[in-house]
């Protein structure tokens, strides 16, 4: 044995792993079963969930598409507002040249 593997095996703590293979602490009668359908119902729960995510995002999605609708008619809302009161702007002022030209 070389030395290293000699130092290895002094300072590694040792185990008895086909003991436990053979069933050892970790396994009881059935318990390969029951974790199977443990297993199985975790992944039929896990597949409800990502069912409702993916409802809610459908309906996240649509709320998305009619806030964008809701802002495209604000924004044309808005240019349209601009443009009346850039009229009205014009009128005013127009009628202010009127007066100052007119008034004797």
């Amino acid at each position: 044995m070389s030395a290293k593997k000699a130092e290895l095996k002094k300072t590694s703590l040792t185990y008895d792993y086909k003991a436990v293979k053979q069933g050892g602490p970790f396994t009881k009668p059935g318990g390969t079963h029951e974790l199977r359908n443990e297993l199985r119902e975790v992944r039929e729960e896990l597949k409800e969930k990502m069912d409702e995510i993916k409802q809610i995002k459908g309906i996240m999605d649509k709320d998305f598409d009619k806030l964008q609708e809701f802002v495209e008619i604000m924004k044309e809302m808005q240019k349209d507002m601009d443009e009346k009161m850039d009229v009205l702007i014009n009128i005013q002022k127009n009628s202010k040249l009127k007066n100052v030209c007119c008034v004797p």
